[in-house]
């Protein structure tokens, strides 16, 4: 199996992973807002002040937020759970502030003043925005976050390998499924499947990594050339290792090097044993390999 798979296969398969998690970030105020009679109603009169204000309102619209996640059917542990990982997050000033002027550089107040039934009846486009812009958030702020928190990204990662039917996890994360139907589906499944304590985890450090990133503070933890050669050669090792114990070891490697001819099951387990691979790993070499891990996902 030796030359099979790089280094770059692995942080391919770390950038891919990173599409999943827009779709647990619930960010349906963007539709909730346009979608306000006090906001269309009123705009052309509105300072920017005024329009901010009634835009904080709409944000922290908990009835509009309850009805919303109340479609994923999580249950009322873990809806409480999704309702005060939004709540804590629209209800930080900077955050809400940082949404806020995102949203207006999109145009939308502007259009809804033009021609407010082209915003009201997209919906969809609204709360997209709010998932794209809630990612980038994440995704960046993880770069921030100590070893510890990182880990607990990995872990909600290996659930996803872990826990989705094989063709919705390789459709998922190849990019394949684009329906937002289908992605809201994928997305509760796997809500379902993890724990409360795994959800509550993971959304604990989401929330931390977005709070980090809009507040620029700390500062990100990047790698220097030694410390990232180092992770790789140690993390290409041991993940070659486990394949080598492994009763599909060959083909799990053929899986990660050309992901379109893969079978589904090949390559999830094969995102599984990196995972695994990634938390089993020790010493100083573990945090450099998963910093490296979230450099990909960039």
């Amino acid at each position: 199996m030796e030359g099979i798979v790089s280094v770059s296969n692995l942080h391919q398969l770390g950038s891919a992973s990173s599409r999943f998690f827009k779709l647990a970030l619930i960010a349906l105020s963007f539709s909730v807002l346009v979608s306000a009679d006090s906001i269309h109603a009123q705009l052309p009169t509105y300072s920017k002040s005024e329009l901010r204000k009634e835009f904080f309102r709409g944000l922290r619209n908990e009835r509009a937020l309850r009805t919303k996640v109340a479609e994923f059917g999580l249950g009322k542990e873990k809806t409480e759970v999704m309702l005060n990982y939004y709540s804590s997050l629209v209800r930080d000033e900077a955050v809400a502030n940082r949404i806020f002027e995102e949203v207006a550089a999109t145009g939308i107040f502007d259009e809804l003043e033009r021609n407010p039934s082209a915003v009201l009846n997209d919906p969809k486009r609204a709360e997209l925005l709010g998932y794209a812009l809630f990612e980038m958030l994440g995704v960046r702020g993880m770069r921030r976050l100590d070893y510890q928190d990182l880990r607990v990204y990995l872990r909600s990662v290996g659930v996803l390998f872990d826990s989705l039917p094989p063709r919705v996890c390789k459709a998922l994360i190849v990019g394949e499924i684009s329906d937002h139907r289908e992605l809201e589906a994928a997305s509760s499944f796997l809500m379902k499947r993890m724990t409360l304590q795994e959800l509550d985890s993971y959304l604990r450090v989401y929330r931390r990594a977005v709070v980090a990133e809009v507040r620029d503070f700390p500062a990100a933890r990047e790698l220097n050339a030694n410390q990232k050669r180092i992770a790789d050669e140690a993390l290409m090792a041991a993940f070659m290792k486990r394949l080598n114990n492994h009763s599909r070891g060959a083909r799990l490697a053929l899986a990660l090097a050309d992901q379109s001819k893969a079978s589904d099951s090949d390559f999830c387990e094969a995102g599984q044993v990196m995972i695994t691979t990634l938390l089993d790993m020790s010493g100083a070499v573990a945090e450099w390999a998963a910093r490296g891990f979230v450099d990909s996902i960039q």
